[in-house]
């Protein structure tokens, strides 16, 4: 790993400590890697003042760092408390949507560089699905997987909830339907479906895949395994450019569905770790 590190030394001494432990598993994570791999701390990007961003070969991190301790709670839109004393986020409601926000700066410093093709296009509603997504995807993927996802991780999440009787199907209806009328009507597969570029997924998972949105019967964890790795694919799609190649503008449902799925996987996963 080559690691290239930007910025000026924050004023507050626990922002200073959370940048340094994040190197180290930086270092530890990446250690044998042969990427490069960029870290702004405490920088402007688009008038807003951010903590750190971190590129990666498939991922921008946008993070702030906070000094509270305790169990943390909170809503989209409403205040966050940690052990009941308020989490602030500068200037807007929450941590979230502070985060929310510096996403959407630092997507624009990199249009404004020319470095990031079709964002400009994207109406508000565009860029908050993508915003979400892009911030509610490593949260999952942290809660459940280790920060390691993988095809055979995500098709096993199934199985897991089933074991412990949580595997609930009907939180999964809408977005189950929707993915299905996207990629399979009038009995055959759609353009729209070559856009996953399931080539990337063994055999066995492509077939998986086919047989969920086609709706052949199969056993509901197989089902949740199925659209889990449609979710992955948009995941990478995204995050390793292929959607901005094409053009991301009208994939607004596909995120918004992605993000149910997450959210209720999370939900149902609650204290199984």
């Amino acid at each position: 790993m080559t690691l290239l590190i930007y910025g000026d030394k924050a004023s507050r001494t626990h922002e200073n400590q959370m940048l340094q432990a994040f190197l180290e598993q930086l270092e530890e994570r990446w250690a044998d890697s042969t990427d490069w791999i960029f870290v702004v701390a405490n920088a402007m990007w688009s008038g807003a003042e951010i903590d750190l961003v971190c590129i990666l070969p498939s991922a921008i991190i946008v993070a702030d760092f906070k000094s509270y301790g305790g169990t943390l709670s909170g809503t989209e839109n409403g205040p966050w408390q940690a052990d009941g004393v308020i989490v602030k986020g500068g200037r807007k409601a929450n941590p979230y949507q502070q985060l929310r926000d510096n996403k959407f700066s630092v997507l624009d410093w990199l249009q404004s560089k020319a470095l990031l093709p079709g964002y400009a296009n994207l109406d508000g509603d565009e860029r908050h699905a993508i915003a979400e997504f892009s911030l509610l995807w490593p949260a999952f993927e942290g809660a459940i997987l280790e920060t390691a996802a993988s095809p055979s991780g995500l098709v096993q999440i199934g199985f897991k909830l089933r074991d412990a009787g949580r595997l609930d199907m009907a939180r999964f209806d809408v977005p189950l339907a929707y993915f299905r009328n996207r990629y399979w009507r009038d009995g055959a597969f759609t353009l729209e479906y070559d856009g996953l570029h399931l080539k990337h997924f063994n055999q066995r998972n492509q077939k998986l895949v086919r047989e969920t949105l086609s709706n052949v019967p199969l056993l509901p964890e197989d089902v949740l395994g199925g659209l889990l790795l449609v979710v992955y694919r948009l995941r990478n799609n995204l995050f390793h450019g292929v959607k901005w190649a094409y053009g991301i503008k009208g994939q607004k449902p596909n995120f918004q569905n992605a993000c149910v799925v997450l959210m209720a996987v999370m939900e149902l996963h609650e204290g199984l770790n």
